[in-house]
């Protein structure tokens, strides 16, 4: 029987698919496609691997992520990611910054120094949320409840001035829901109603001045 000499053989497709980095860039890769919203078929295509393979990487990230996520609830983790994440920050900031500077085009240095400013501010939005920095007006809630009243608004000898009394808006409420009901037992239109009072208010006040 004829030996093989395995040393000789070589993988089919991109690379030794049993090394860790091939497996660490295809997951990436895979990873990055399926947030994309890209069907597991065309993944494994793309890849050149089987479904099966596209479906254990994604696995891998779900799992991973969420021991990841479980882990923040311990204090010291949280404060090591906030850390981590300050400090790539504060690099994007440096990097875009040195690309700013060497750059002689104006757009492309506008652009830079926006992705440096961006990073800047959050990274600083980060600590000052995280308790680590005070906060210098991005969040802090400013609002001041202003109340205009009746009086204010229409003056002081305006009818619509007693409505700035909690008790004269109380009566005033209590009238009219007596009003309505006194409209739905008469069959009477309110107006017409309105229009009886005043007239036995009218017929009172001329009998008092007699």
């Amino acid at each position: 029987m004829a030996t093989v000499n395995r040393q000789l053989i070589k993988p089919r497709g991109r690379g030794n698919r049993r090394s860790k980095t091939f497996v660490q860039n295809r997951r990436l890769k895979v990873w990055e496609s399926y947030n994309l919203g890209s069907p597991t078929a065309d993944i494994a295509k793309d890849q050149n691997c089987s479904e099966r393979t596209i479906e254990r990487d994604i696995a891998w990230w779900k799992e991973r992520l969420g021991l990841n996520a479980s882990a923040l609830k311990d204090p010291v983790n949280a404060a090591m990611d906030i850390g981590m994440t300050a400090a790539k920050l504060a690099m994007i900031a440096e990097e875009a910054w040195v690309e700013a500077i060497g750059s002689t085009n104006g757009p492309v240095k506008a652009k830079f120094l926006m992705v440096s400013k961006s990073a800047l501010v959050d990274r600083h939005r980060l600590l000052a949320d995280s308790s680590y920095l005070p906060k210098v007006g991005h969040d802090v809630d400013f609002t001041e409840e202003i109340k205009v009243t009746f009086t204010q608004r229409f003056g002081k000898e305006s009818p619509q001035a007693v409505f700035d009394s909690d008790r004269s808006r109380r009566k005033i409420l209590e009238a009219g829901e007596a009003l309505i009901k006194e409209s739905v037992d008469s069959g009477l239109p309110i107006e017409r109603l309105l229009e009886m009072a005043e007239n036995l208010d009218d017929a009172g006040l001329d009998d008092g001045d007699e």
